[in-house]
């Protein structure tokens, strides 16, 4: 369905996860080649880590 659709999609993920690693993430770049990715500096639980970064990224991939 993302190869067939292409939809505009932001990619966050803990660089330091190691249950899911960035492996993982950029797998999504073989359906999604223009999704927006970011590799954050930190581990699963990126989006407690991370939240401002995070937040950020969401707010600028809105506008």
């Amino acid at each position: 369905m993302l190869k067939e659709t292409q939809p505009k999609t932001l990619i966050t993920w803990g660089a330091k996860d190691v249950k899911f690693n960035a492996d993982g993430a950029r797998a999504y770049l073989r359906d999604l080649p223009n999704a927006e990715l970011h590799l954050l500096d930190a581990g699963h639980f990126a989006a407690e880590e991370k939240t401002r970064d995070i937040a950020l990224l969401i707010l600028n991939f809105l506008e």
